[in-house]
């Protein structure tokens, strides 16, 4: 018997099941303390499972590690680390009123993120899960993170060429006057603006 249960990757079938080590049909459900250790945002983390259910077989005493295991231990150490299971994040949407894909236009992520949060293929990082908690109880939050619009500058300034800047609703909005497309695009900061909403860029003499 090896020191390590194997990972099957088995479909839901009835017990018993024929083991894939000694080839008799002996494989059923049992449960065992297990101590884990998991690679999750950056970090290795240790916790105990009392009880995680694995398949065994009876007759030559080979265990296996399923698909349910592993939800199980994924469910484990999103109650270790203290994070969303997937019930509270489906939850949490219905209370919300919104749908996967607005929710994940809202976080700014993909939509396949999302769903797979929910069927617990993966596991969000702890940043995205306070901004999750963040969102599913704080309106103003909701509103906020619905209504941001990222407004992109495309363009480089060039010398020579006049630039007007204008504040809008905490955005910075640049227009370039007589400027094609550049391959550097510029972000002007508050103190920048302040201290001019209409200046030129003159090139240095070489």
């Amino acid at each position: 018997m090896n020191n390590q249960p194997s990972r099957v990757k088995s479909k839901a079938k009835p017990y018993p099941r024929r083991c894939a080590v000694c080839g008799e049909v002996s494989v059923s459900k049992c449960h065992i303390p297990y101590n884990a250790e998991v690679r999750h945002d950056g970090k290795l983390h240790a916790f105990s499972i009392a009880s995680l259910g694995i398949d065994q077989c009876e007759r030559c005493g080979e265990q296996f590690f399923t698909t349910s295991t592993d939800e199980e231990i994924n469910l484990a150490l999103r109650s270790h680390l203290g994070l969303l299971a997937p019930a509270e994040i489906r939850a949490g949407l219905a209370l919300c009123d919104v749908n996967q894909k607005e929710f994940a236009e809202h976080l700014g992520i993909a939509a396949e993120t999302v769903s797979r949060w929910l069927t617990g293929a993966s596991i969000q990082t702890r940043s995205l899960d306070k901004l999750m908690r963040l969102y599913f109880t704080m309106a103003s939050v909701r509103a906020a993170l619905s209504s941001w619009e990222a407004v992109p500058v495309e363009q480089e300034v060039s010398a020579g060429s006049p630039v007007k800047v204008e504040v809008r609703e905490s955005s910075v909005a640049v227009s370039v006057e007589n400027s094609g497309p550049g391959r550097f695009p510029r972000m002007f900061t508050q103190a920048t603006i302040a201290r001019s909403r209409t200046f030129s860029l003159i090139a240095a003499d070489h």
